[in-house]
């Protein structure tokens, strides 16, 4: 029914909650030297009470779920079916008996939403007779992303395969650079972690992406640089259940 029309009556929200968070990061850095830095960090973020506008298309792929039993975490009495229910006015007769007739949407609080995760970094640098070598490192690891709509539903993991969601659990960067007084060459590597298929019953591979960057001081006041994206001329990771 995708040519169907549908009549949307989309309104303010007075009731709103104001929107709150707490955040706790702890770490640690190890610097021998001037010339190394190793540190990793911990952080946990959760918002409670956050403001979103209510997708349509959300709403009605969660009604359908809630009248047709397809989500393990949905029931029919559960908070979000029972407002998707109000929410969603179908015709009881006639020819389009069964079609969604309109549908009512506002801003609303999200219960909560969580992550928590590890963040890695590394900094290493060589003075040679030919120039400074330095290499950084970094590397994010998310341990949880979760999520709950109203209160009393069930947690949604956000990371998991089937959750509706497309983020990668881990994110890495590198680059390393070759610098003199006037000049200044760095190759640098972005790596997606792995994500959810279109069909969300398994995970495509992991992406990577690598660029170099010259720069030349002409002068004290006059810079070049050429820098080119891809430098690999790589395709993304093709998704077979996506045509």
């Amino acid at each position: 029914y995708s040519g169907t029309g549908v009549v949307v009556n989309r309104t303010g929200n007075r009731d709103l909650n104001a929107e709150t968070g707490k955040s706790l990061t702890a770490g640690f850095v190890f610097a021998p030297s001037a010339n190394f830095q190793f540190t990793v960090d911990y952080f946990r973020v959760t918002l409670d009470n956050q403001v979103d506008d209510l997708s349509i298309d959300t709403l009605a792929r969660a009604e359908a779920d809630c009248r047709l039993g397809t989500s393990s975490s949905l029931t029919p009495t559960s908070p979000t079916c029972v407002d998707a229910f109000s929410r969603i006015t179908r015709f009881t007769t006639g020819a389009l008996a069964g079609q969604i007739a309109s549908v009512r949407v506002n801003p609303i609080n999200i219960a909560r939403e969580r992550t928590s995760g590890l963040d890695f970094s590394f900094r290493g640098s060589l003075p040679t007779p030919i120039g400074r070598f330095t290499l950084n490192l970094s590397h994010s690891h998310v341990l949880d992303h979760t999520f709950i709509q109203y209160p009393g539903d069930p947690a949604v993991d956000k990371m998991a395969v089937d959750s509706g969601y497309y983020l990668p659990r881990d994110k890495s960067n590198g680059s390393i650079t070759w610098e003199t007084d006037a000049l200044q060459f760095t190759v640098s590597g972005t790596r997606l972690g792995k994500l959810p298929n279109y069909d969300e019953d398994a995970f495509i591979k992991a992406t990577y992406l690598f660029n170099a960057t010259l720069q030349a001081d002409m002068t004290d006041r006059l810079r070049a640089s050429l820098t080119i994206r891809n430098l690999l001329d790589t395709m993304p990771v093709k998704d077979p259940t996506w045509s």
